[in-house]
């Protein structure tokens, strides 16, 4: 009779999340994922919407033989919490796939605010505008010193080394009125500028962004 060797390949699943430097963390979806072994045989996948990354294998080679493999996450504008990646140990026989949770960070980024009035493009300077997001204390911009020959500030407000995630964007002040508005700061991008248009009005009213760019 015939006898045959059956050996029970593994798996490595987890989530990719992002650590904040407030100690908060959020999942992190489109992170290329690599799990390779000593001989340098490597698999990959993609971290999907909630985060979640599976690494079974390939059409060809179906699972991953036991032994140390080393799992790595890459995405433009991320760090690994690990530089030189995460050792797992994927044993032989395991029913269950090795879970492994993957922590990034952002490098972080610059944002310009440029802030007019409509009727006329005309910039103002002068004004309070700050950065909210829930459970933080907002960032305010600090006050602008125009350089010489400037005599003022353009309407530019800058805000520097900041996390890449979502803000409300608060401009208040100058006999505007005041302004708030979801934004997006990219990862990945040194300087992002956002054009914001202010109107001199006495009510409350929704602003909208007309025009998010990178700025090198």
């Amino acid at each position: 009779p015939l006898s045959f060797v059956v050996e029970k390949l593994g798996a490595i699943t987890g989530v990719v999340e992002v650590l904040s430097p407030d100690g908060t963390r959020r999942s992190l979806a489109g992170v290329q994922v690599t799990a390779t072994d000593g001989a340098g045989n490597a698999f990959t996948t993609t971290s999907g919407a909630s985060g979640r990354y599976d690494i079974t294998g390939t059409a060809v080679r179906q699972g991953l033989a036991a032994g140390t493999w080393t799992v790595t996450a890459l995405v433009d504008g991320y760090e690994m919490q690990l530089p030189d990646g995460w050792p797992v140990a994927v044993v032989e026989g395991r029913l269950a796939p090795t879970v492994q949770p993957l922590t990034l960070t952002a490098d972080p980024v610059d944002l310009r605010v440029f802030v007019y009035d409509p009727v006329g493009d005309t910039p103002i300077d002068g004004l309070t505008v700050r950065l909210v997001r829930s459970g933080q204390p907002p960032v305010t911009a600090p006050p602008c010193v125009p350089v010489a020959p400037a005599t003022d500030c353009g309407g530019i407000y800058t805000f520097t080394q900041i996390e890449p995630t979502r803000y409300t964007l608060d401009v208040s002040g100058g006999g505007y009125a005041p302004l708030t508005v979801a934004i997006q700061v990219p990862p990945g991008v040194p300087l992002t500028q956002i054009d914001v248009p202010i109107a001199a009005r006495p009510n409350t009213v929704g602003g909208v962004v007309l025009k998010v760019q990178g700025a090198g």
